[in-house]
C-alpha cells in the first residue's frame, strides 16, 4: 500500500509539473482591420465620400510578403464609423499599409503603387504615405490626397470682345497612375505620374453660347480634371464687336507638368493689343495652400 500512495503522489507532482509549461494563448476575438480618414481641419471638403470604397494592400513589416492584396474597404457607419472589410489582425507582427480610393485594379511592387485604368476626377485619390510598422489598433488613420490636377479658367478683358469659345486641348484623361514612395522616414508618396499611353482629350470650357468680357475676372464654366503629367495648350475664339464682326482664333501654349494634388487657376485677358494669361498655382487640399504666379504675355 505504501509502495501505491508514493507512486500516486509522483505522478501529481509530474503533472503538476506540466502545467507550469504549459503554453497559453489569448482567447480574445480576432480583431478586424479598420481604417479612418483623418485632414486638416480646413480641409474637411476634400473628405473621401462615405460611399467610396478604399482600396488597401498589405504587406508583413518583417518580411515584406503579402499579407492580403488589393481589397475593397467599405465604410461603416455603425458602429465603426470607419472603413472595413473581413480582414483581421494577424496574431503576430506589425503590417505595411498601401492605400488609395476608389477601389479599382491596383498593385503595389518595389514602392511603387500603379492604380490601373483611371480617369482624372475630383474623387480619386491615393495615400499620402505608405502606413509602414502599423500595430494592432481600432482605426488606422490615413491621409489621402488627390491625383488628379484641378484646372480653372477665367476670362476678363475689353468690352470690344465677346468669347464665343475656349477649350483645353489633349490633356491627359484616363490612364494609369503611378506612386513612387519613399523607402524610410516617413515612407511619403515622392511622385505621382501618368503612365505613357494615357488616354487624352479636349474639354469644352464654354460648351454653349457666348461669354462677353469684363475688367473683373468671370469663370468660364466648370473646372476640368487632368491626370498629372505634361501640359497642353488652350485654344479660344472671340469676335470683336465692328460694324462687320472680325472673329480672331488664337492658341496658348502651357508649360510645364500638371501636379497631382495642385490646382490651377488661368485668367485669360483680351485687351485691344494682345492677350494676357496668367497661372495661379496652388496646393490642393489636403495640404496647405502656396501660391506660385506665372506671367505669360507672349502670346499673340
Amino acid at each position: 500500500m505504501k509502495r501505491f500512495f508514493i507512486l500516486a503522489s509522483a505522478a501529481i507532482v509530474a503533472l503538476a509539473s506540466c502545467a507550469k509549461t504549459e503554453v497559453r494563448y489569448d482567447n480574445a476575438e480576432p480583431q478586424e482591420i479598420a481604417f479612418k480618414q483623418i485632414t486638416d481641419v480646413m480641409t474637411k471638403a476634400s473628405d473621401l465620400a462615405t460611399t467610396v470604397p478604399l482600396g488597401v494592400i498589405a504587406h508583413y513589416n518583417t518580411t515584406g510578403n503579402l499579407y492580403f492584396d488589393n481589397t475593397s474597404f467599405a465604410y461603416e457607419a455603425d458602429p465603426a464609423a470607419a472603413w472595413q472589410a473581413d480582414k483581421y489582425w494577424p496574431f503576430e507582427g506589425n503590417l505595411d499599409f498601401t492605400v488609395y480610393a476608389p477601389y479599382g485594379t491596383a498593385e503595389y511592387v518595389s514602392n511603387v503603387l500603379t492604380i490601373d485604368n483611371v480617369t482624372a476626377a475630383d474623387g480619386l485619390y491615393y495615400g499620402k504615405q505608405r502606413y509602414v510598422n502599423t500595430s494592432k489598433i481600432a482605426k488606422v488613420p490615413v491621409v489621402l490626397k488627390h491625383a488628379s490636377a484641378k484646372i480653372t479658367v477665367k476670362i476678363k478683358g475689353s468690352n470690344l470682345y465677346t468669347l464665343t469659345d475656349l477649350k483645353l486641348n489633349g490633356h491627359n484623361k484616363t490612364g494609369n497612375v503611378k506612386v513612387t514612395y519613399g523607402t524610410s522616414g516617413n515612407y511619403d508618396a515622392t511622385s505621382v505620374e501618368t503612365e505613357s499611353g494615357a488616354t487624352t482629350a479636349d474639354y469644352q470650357f464654354l460648351s454653349s453660347g457666348s461669354q462677353g468680357l469684363t475688367a473683373d475676372p468671370v469663370a468660364v464654366g466648370t473646372e476640368c480634371y487632368v491626370l498629372p503629367g505634361a501640359q497642353t495648350s488652350f485654344t479660344l475664339t472671340f469676335t470683336q464687336a465692328a460694324a462687320t464682326p472680325i472673329t480672331f482664333t488664337k492658341n496658348i501654349n502651357l508649360s510645364d507638368n500638371w501636379v497631382a494634388n495642385h490646382q490651377y487657376l488661368y485668367t485669360i485677358n483680351i485687351t485691344a493689343d494682345e492677350i494676357y494669361l496668367t497661372a495661379t498655382v496652388e496646393a490642393w487640399e489636403p495640404e496647405t495652400p502656396t501660391s506660385i504666379d506665372k506671367t505669360n504675355t507672349d502670346l499673340v
